[in-house]
């Protein structure tokens, strides 16, 4: 009974996909920001052809591979295994940019930020399921 498949409720793949939704969209936007100014800095003299040309497009794929992976996740393993893997990949990214953002560009503080609302959005998700699925085992 332990190893039986239980499926999250409505409200758990509401808040997941929510959660989703700002983190990778508005890291798209900032994504796409960031390269219109760096191109634009570029064209005035300022910017770095390589950031420009290979460092934002490699991120932005990145990005989409992260997705890719999330999504995969959800859909091909437990839906509380692929929340942990979720919160603590996010845990990590932001602190990341968060020691980023204090050494080298305040502008990679706005990650951690972005970040902070899908890690409690995930976070309550997976308590919430594995608050069901303790019930639901202990009634059987």
């Amino acid at each position: 009974m332990p190893n039986e498949h239980i499926s999250p409720t409505p409200v758990q793949q509401r808040l997941v996909n929510i959660g989703m939704l700002i983190q990778f969209h508005l890291a798209a936007i900032g994504h796409l920001v960031g390269w219109v100014l760096a191109f634009r800095d570029l064209q005035d003299g300022y910017g770095v052809e390589m950031f420009v040309y290979q460092g934002v497009p490699i991120s932005f794929a990145i990005l989409i591979g992260f997705y890719i992976i999330f999504r995969f996740r959800l859909a091909y393993s437990s839906f509380d295994a692929a929340l942990v893997f979720m919160i603590v990949l996010n845990i990590a990214h932001a602190l990341f940019m968060g020691f980023h953002g204090l050494i080298l560009t305040p502008l990679f503080l706005i990650t951690p930020l972005r970040l902070a609302i899908p890690i409690l959005l995930y976070s309550i998700a997976l308590h919430s399921y594995r608050a069901t699925k303790y019930s639901i085992v202990c009634d059987s």
